[in-house]
């Protein structure tokens, strides 16, 4: 998931909350069932990236952001 901010400050991954999370992780479960990969692993990953209007784009990357049941 992607998630973006112009203000330098604000911390757009605190969007993906627990509500995104359940619907990231069903929308994964319906793709392992209909593209049989069960046995594959799979991982959700969160990038967080800063748009401020005058300086560099500040991005953040959160490896397995958070845990799945699929």
């Amino acid at each position: 998931e992607v998630k973006t901010a112009e203000a330098p400050n604000a911390l757009p991954e605190a969007r993906v909350d627990h509500h995104k999370q359940r619907r990231l992780t069903a929308l994964a479960a319906q793709a392992v069932r209909r593209y049989k990969l069960q046995n594959k692993p799979i991982r959700f990953d969160v990038i967080a990236v800063n748009l401020p209007p005058d300086a560099e784009p500040l991005i953040r990357h959160y490896e397995a952001a958070f845990d799945s049941h699929v």
